[in-house]
């Protein structure tokens, strides 16, 4: 199997994002992992979406909550019945370019142009998806 980890595009996991119908009940719930909020229930409109960061200053780990603002967003469609579920893997890479193409030999497909979120103008994020491997982010900077 390749190897996806190359010297110019490191992937570096960044969070992992769950889908939630309920922001405030989620961080509730993870408040004995996640000590602090980053981001809290910040609009994303080209995505149809809350989001909300959750860090932990023990482990450095982060999550990311991503409700829906619309029933409309691809989100509510993740969740169907559910609270809450699993959504992504977001790895931070040091090539967006070289990351993208990656991902796409190993057979992920574009699920969304890429976009720079309302909080941070020096990024830039996209998500793929295989069908075996799930949604995976790639957060670059611009």
């Amino acid at each position: 199997m390749d190897n996806l980890l190359l010297p110019n595009s490191e992937f570096r996991l960044h969070h992992i994002g769950y889908a939630t119908r309920d922001t405030d009940r989620s961080i509730e719930a993870f408040k004995p992992l996640f000590d602090s909020v980053e981001h809290y229930r910040v609009l994303e409109s080209s995505q149809g979406v809350w989001f909300t960061y959750l860090g932990s200053s023990l482990s450095g780990s982060r999550v990311e909550l991503v409700e829906p603002a619309t029933e409309s967003s691809a989100v509510d469609g993740v969740l169907g019945n559910n609270e809450l579920v699993p959504y992504h893997l977001c790895f931070e890479v040091s090539d967006f370019s070289i990351a993208a193409s990656i991902l796409r030999q190993h057979g992920f497909v574009p699920a969304a142009k890429a976009f720079t979120p309302g909080f941070d103008d020096t990024i830039v994020l996209r998500h793929f998806y295989s069908v075996y491997g799930g949604i995976v982010e790639i957060l670059g900077k611009r």
